[in-house]
């Protein structure tokens, strides 16, 4: 652990220092510090070289380009003990995960995050674990494009639409009244661990969804 703060920022370690839990503040220093290690990875640059810049609502970006001259365009989620970085050179995406767990509340947040249709078909589920499953999928899919278009939850849950059991290929069925803003955009399925359940939106046409573990940083896969 001790390794992982030098390569945070100044204002990073500050902002490590401000949780009251241990367990928040070592999460928070793992996930910068191994943002930092992968990205510098890919840039082929020292991880405490990076500079992280911040769009207007906090959303990370970097200035930097990789080797080949393109961009380089991330996004990083994590839920308790899981983190997934996304990175691709063409343009912004989002990345969402969950871990699946019991909320008794659920119905609650759907009905009020949720597009009418997505709570409708929500309801029909009788089987509560396959609700449970559906509700998340649906949550990692709308946060996934939220994250990618840079606004998170200000811009509304329930003003995007997704699809609700499409694994092989989901999509985002309305944005907002315009259904045709829908079709720019593409979504994946993730499954990263059992137990957990994520999404990749992004709007840059066709592409190849490459799945790495990087928990021991081995070598860096290309991309």
């Amino acid at each position: 652990m001790p390794e992982m703060w030098k390569v945070l920022s100044e204002d990073e370690v500050t902002r490590a220092k401000r949780f009251l839990l241990a367990q928040h503040r070592d999460r928070f220093v793992v996930g910068r510090a191994t943002l930092r290690r992968l990205l510098a990875r890919y840039l082929l640059v020292a991880p405490e070289a990076i500079v992280f810049r911040y769009g207007e609502l906090g959303k990370p970006f970097v200035e930097t380009h990789l080797p080949n001259g393109h961009g380089c365009f991330f996004n990083f989620t994590n839920s308790s003990d899981l983190a997934l970085l996304a990175v691709n050179q063409v343009g912004e995406l989002g990345v969402d995960v969950e871990e699946i767990r019991d909320m008794t509340n659920m119905d609650s947040l759907a009905s009020r995050f949720f597009a009418d249709a997505e709570v409708e078909l929500l309801a029909r589920i009788d089987d509560d674990r396959l609700r449970q499953l559906a509700f998340f999928r649906v949550w990692t899919r709308k946060e996934a494009f939220l994250k990618a278009i840079g606004k998170g939850l200000t811009f509304g849950l329930e003003r995007v639409q997704v699809s609700l059991e499409n694994i092989a290929r989901p999509t985002i069925v309305a944005i907002g009244d315009d259904p045709l803003a829908a079709t720019d955009w593409s979504l994946a399925h993730l499954e990263p661990l059992s137990g957990y359940v994520g999404a990749v939106a992004w709007n840059h046409g066709d592409f190849e969804l490459r799945q790495f573990d990087c928990s021991h940083l081995g070598d860096t896969p290309s991309l």
